[in-house]
């Protein structure tokens, strides 16, 4: 039974191992191919089916890619490409992404503007954060048909720890719940599954993944494109908002790889489309899969 317990430990540690070597991807994955083959190799026990069930299962179910990076950095429109379908006939998979980001948005809807939006009608934060932050001083929160008026809960949470602390409570649980429900539901569409989540690593869900991607911009251009997108925040405000957050530098320093969007927008776009056919090639289908492969012939004494 010795190879039934090393199945699931033996599956973290690989994805472990795959954010602390200090190699190139490729090679990473070669290695992190081979290593685990080579032990289930000498692994001589009856019960190595179950073995190889498990380590299947868990390639199968493979963990999502992250996306992340800090506001007005491009991250959006990096994970763009990744919501359509391949033209590129080279491309024989496809992807599917889950943007936290309109998650967040929803979940200020009021429910009974969502007519019948699983899992929205369960699970939203419209009732909390008004009964918390609707009478805030002078500032309504509410739009005219009732809506939140998300630029100014902005300027009420941006500019006070504490009160985002309280917008955090009341929505980071709901989000996380229906990015789990969604994961799960896209587990058996065969897709490349893509998370688009600003807060990947403050939320301290690296190990949800099994590669992460960091966009990268110079701060002098982030607060320039905020300040073009929010034209109607002032300097103060959309500092505020990139001070709020952690440093992009830590951000790329824990990443798997770095997209550099210091230059145009169809520039960053080239690059997604580069990346989505690499993703699809080489994190899909990549080489992991050997070892369950080459467990599942020894199991059944081919090899």
């Amino acid at each position: 039974m010795l190879s039934l317990f090393l199945s699931l430990p033996l599956s973290i540690l690989l994805q472990r191992l795959r954010h602390i070597l200090p190699l190139p991807s490729l090679l990473k994955t070669l290695l992190l191919s081979v290593a685990p083959a080579v032990l289930l190799w000498y692994l001589d026990d009856n019960n190595s089916r179950y073995f190889i069930t498990t380590a299947l299962i868990l390639r199968i179910a493979k963990r999502p890619i992250g996306v992340t990076s800090n506001i007005s950095c491009g991250k959006s429109t990096f994970v763009s490409p990744f919501k359509s379908s391949p033209t590129d006939s080279s491309l024989t998979g496809s992807t599917k992404v889950i943007d936290l980001d309109a998650i967040a948005h929803k979940i200020l809807i009021p429910p009974s503007l969502h007519a019948w939006n699983f899992p929205y009608n369960f699970i939203n934060s419209y009732g909390p954060i008004l009964s918390t932050f609707g009478k805030n001083g002078d500032t309504n929160i509410l739009n005219n048909d009732g809506t939140i008026n998300r630029t100014k809960l902005g300027g009420i949470i941006f500019s006070d720890p504490e009160k985002r602390r309280k917008l955090n409570k009341l929505t980071h649980p709901k989000i996380r719940t229906i990015m789990i429900l969604e994961i799960l539901l896209s587990t058996f569409l065969g897709s490349v599954l893509i998370i688009d989540i600003p807060l990947l690593f403050e939320s301290h869900l690296q190990f949800m993944f099994s590669s992460i991607y960091v966009i990268s911009l110079e701060p002098e251009e982030q607060l320039k494109r905020l300040k073009n997108r929010n034209k109607e925040l002032k300097e103060k405000e959309c500092k505020e908002r990139i001070e709020s957050q952690m440093k992009l530098t830590k951000k790329i320093s824990l990443a798997d790889h770095v997209i550099d969007n210091n230059g145009s927008e169809s520039d960053l776009l080239n690059v997604a489309l580069k990346t989505k056919k690499y993703i699809i090639d080489v994190e899909r289908f990549g080489m992991e899969w050997v070892w369950g492969f080459l467990g599942l012939l020894k199991s059944f004494g081919y090899v």
